[in-house]
């Protein structure tokens, strides 16, 4: 601790030790009277990194994690520590600053204090740093300010998270509606539904194809589809009634349940083979083998499965669980000498509540038309957030894993969830007004969409993610993206029609007052040179000459490195790229959960004494893009092929 700062209205406090700051506290708890039944919400950027130094200062009378480590908010005294770094849905203090509409003039102060000095309480502050501490706390209170504007100035209606806005607007919309609750209160789930599923559900298509890795190409196009997730949910059909089990007889019977009903079933395939082979789509994350265990990826090479970057290419045998959609899908994709289905479930299939399709069609066209209008930028970000978190509100889990924190012990092992007890929960709750097969459905749909794209490209096709497609010599697929183009337009229109909505619902105007219709394809840029390593890993120059780079857990300190260290960076990014520790903005983080006691000296030269009760240790890590053995050696051997071929 060498400094600590706390702001309400206009006032900032500020304050050097743990003891200070405990008076401050015990001073709110005492002047504001507050009790179990009134609380005051402290707001705490990143609440899981501060909970570490203060977890043992405080005798806590409830804590509730969503992740190890990382409390959604802790409870003593009337005290109720809260995390906008949840409620901001991850922005940073900077960037929540940009985005504030009533204080235009707050922002999060920059490179005014340098954490890698070392400080302790008794280390004097400069007027810049002291500065950049009161900032952080000024544009946090302006966003709760803001926040609480919305909510008619009552901070107890604030959600918890940034989730919590568009599961309240979507909640309300469907319980306006008397005939709601009864219809979603049919709509129910057994524990082998579940299970199946839990089975079925997958994100979305991220792969490239490995013709194009580790190479750098031109003329490569970006195809980005309109908001994917939102455009299923307004355009597809979803399950609508309760699973039942099937009794399947033959392949024509099953054919035809594929193309009537929501189905949910097992599908075993022996001697798995590749029809398209730009392309592999099956994750071997979601793949089973005989007895029904998963296989990981040095499991599958002894099993005899080949995998090109976590997907199958062949494999003796297969299980995985489907939807109807999947299943059409893949059967453009892969062939085998021989197929079964079994545990088969069925539901009836609609579109969804009008409530839901209504609030999302709300959503895009506020998201398009206020798009790139300066003066309305915060209204983008709000109406843009809560349209991105409309699907993972689809898909919140409903068993979770129970996360223990205990005064004397810390940390207490995990406790999963009764399986029975939580379905009973959720199938009984007045509150629910989702059925969480939608989401399976979702990404479903989403990923057929991209897939079709993927095979009718061939070896054009480069890479995928989501709702983007990145294509060779783009001009001469076109065709492909006008037809799927005018498939979403009958969809468009069917919806239309069976909802009584305007058609022009689905296709509001931007800012230039063109027609943004949802679902549909942008051909977003064409790159004047691209190359991908794999899956979130591709570095783009753009048609101006500027350079952008996608790598997961890629720090921004790479970016200046690799500019200063190399004059073409196409040559820099490779399977091999390093960046060293002082360079790369990478840290890693230890926990001590132990006290410690001791004396340092400060970047002054003072000495000081330091006691933390528990604490953090941060390092500074360096940055490798590693590659997968198992992907390296299959990049190795096609390379191979290629050279015996030529």
């Amino acid at each position: 601790m060498y400094n600590w700062q706390f702001g309400l209205g206009e006032m900032v406090v500020m304050g050097r030790t743990w003891d200070e700051w405990l008076n401050l506290l015990y001073a709110l708890h005492t002047v504001l009277d507050l009790s179990e039944k009134k609380r005051l919400p402290i707001y705490v950027h990143n609440l899981g990194y501060e909970f570490q130094f203060i977890r043992k200062l405080i005798h806590w009378a409830k804590c509730f994690f969503t992740e190890p480590r990382k409390p959604l908010f802790c409870v003593a005294g009337g005290l109720e520590f809260r995390d906008s770094l949840k409620l901001a849905g991850g922005k940073s203090l900077a960037k929540i600053g940009e985005e504030l509409r009533e204080f235009p003039h707050l922002r999060k102060a920059v490179g005014n204090l340098d954490y890698d000095k070392i400080r302790g309480s008794t280390t004097p502050l400069t007027e810049e740093e002291l500065y950049y501490c009161e900032m952080d706390v000024r544009v946090l209170n302006a966003y709760i300010w803001e926040k609480m504007q919305l909510e008619g100035n009552n901070i107890a209606k604030i959600p918890y998270t940034n989730t919590g806005y568009v599961r309240r607007y979507v909640s309300n919309m469907c319980f306006q509606k008397s005939w709601y609750r009864p219809y979603i209160q049919e709509l129910t789930l057994t524990p082998k539904v579940y299970e199946l599923l839990t089975e079925a559900f997958a994100g979305g298509f991220t792969h490239a194809n490995y013709h194009h890795v580790d190479l750098t190409l031109e003329n490569v196009g970006s195809f980005d589809k309109r908001s994917s997730y939102p455009s299923v949910m307004v355009t597809e059909k979803f399950p609508v009634s309760r699973f039942r089990p099937v009794n399947w007889t033959n392949q024509e019977d099953f054919e035809k349940l594929c193309r009537e009903k929501a189905v949910l079933f097992r599908l075993e395939m022996v001697q798995v083979y590749p029809l398209i082979d730009d392309d592999h789509i099956l994750s071997l994350s979601k793949c089973r083998w005989i007895d029904g265990s998963a296989i990981s990826p040095e499991r599958a090479t002894k099993l005899g499965i080949v995998v090109d970057n976590g997907r199958v290419v062949t494999a003796p045998y297969i299980s995985v669980t489907c939807t109807e959609k999947d299943y059409e899908i893949l059967q453009r994709f892969y062939g085998c000498t021989m197929a079964k289905v079994g545990d088969i479930w069925a539901a009836s299939k609609g579109y969804l509540p009008k409530p839901i399709v209504q609030a999302t069609l709300k959503l895009f066209k506020d998201k398009t038309s206020l798009k790139g209008i300066v003066e309305e930028l915060v209204n983008y970000m709000i109406s843009k957030n809560m349209i991105n978190a409309e699907f993972g509100m689809m898909v919140t889990s409903i068993l979770k894993e129970i996360l223990r924190y205990d005064n004397e012990e810390g940390y207490l092992p995990s406790v999963q969830p009764d399986v029975l007890t939580e379905l009973d929960k959720y199938n009984t709750s007045k509150k629910r007004f989702l059925f969480w097969a939608w989401g399976v459905w979702i990404t479903s749909y989403a990923r057929y969409n991209l897939l079709r794209v993927v095979a009718d490209c061939g070896a054009d096709h480069v890479y995928s993610d989501t709702d983007s497609d990145k294509i060779l010599h783009p001009e001469q697929h076109l065709d492909v993206f006008k037809k799927y183009d005018d498939e979403i337009m009958d969809k468009i229109r069917a919806s239309a029609e069976f909802f009584s909505i305007p058609v022009e619902e689905y296709m509001p105007l931007d800012k230039k007052g063109r027609r943004q219709i949802i679902g549909t394809w942008e051909y977003e840029d064409k790159y004047k040179r691209f190359k991908t390593l794999g899956a979130k890993r591709y570095l783009v120059q753009k048609q101006d000459g500027k350079y952008a780079i996608t790598v997961a857990g890629l720090p921004k300190g790479a970016v200046a490195y690799i500019k200063r260290n190399s004059s073409d960076p196409f040559d820099i990014f490779n399977s091999s790229l390093y960046i060293p520790a002082e360079d790369s903005g990478k840290l890693t983080l230890f926990y001590g959960d132990e006290a410690i006691d001791g004396e340092a000296i400060d970047y002054l030269g003072n000495k000081f004494h330091y006691h933390e009760e528990s604490y953090i240790h941060m390092e500074k890590k360096h940055f490798t893009l590693d590659r997968a053995d198992q992907f390296a050696e299959f990049l190795l051997g096609f390379r191979e092929v290629v050279t015996e071929e030529f």
